[in-house]
């Protein structure tokens, strides 16, 4: 049996928040629901040793490379220039110039990540969710997991972490 518990919020905040749930269709316990669940998992994704969320060890690198997002309505995307600062199999960390609606739209969605690990072989892309995200003078700072990617992707990454 569920327990409800009375939370009192500013009844401009609670008219924000009813719009916004109008907008998207749901109700507003939905959404303030879902907003709260994924707060508290970002929160405790923070809160865990680096070396208890990582399987791979990160490789400090400095690379340029460009971050595809796709726009909210699904039928073009966004090129923002990056630069690699490090790199795993499972993951990627990198920074770009501070954006406030991209930044947002990292910190939700999937994007893909596309660089060149040296001049001798094909771009690597990789599908990615962000698993950090946090903005600071002058540049915003990405962590993210690599979700997807094409074999051959996969297989010059693998190469690169070999040698």
């Amino acid at each position: 049996m569920r327990r409800f518990r009375e939370l009192r919020v500013h009844h401009d905040l609670l008219k924000r928040i009813d719009t916004a749930a109008e907008e998207m269709g749901i109700t507003t316990t939905a959404l303030v629901e879902g907003l709260l669940e994924r707060y508290l998992l970002r929160r405790d994704a923070k809160s865990r040793d680096d070396a208890d969320r990582r399987s791979f060890e990160r490789h400090p690198i400095r690379l340029p490379g460009v971050v595809y997002v796709t726009e909210p309505d699904g039928h073009c995307g966004r090129y923002q220039p990056v630069e690699l600062h490090d790199i795993s199999l499972n993951g990627v960390g990198f920074r770009m110039p501070p954006n406030a609606e991209l930044d947002m739209r990292l910190a939700d969605a999937e994007f893909e990540v596309i660089f060149r690990l040296d001049d001798n072989n094909p771009p690597v892309r990789m599908r990615c969710r962000s698993t950090r995200n946090e903005r600071g003078k002058g540049a915003t700072r990405v962590g993210a997991s690599f979700i997807g990617g094409d074999a051959a992707s996969h297989a010059l990454m693998e190469r690169y972490f070999v040698q």
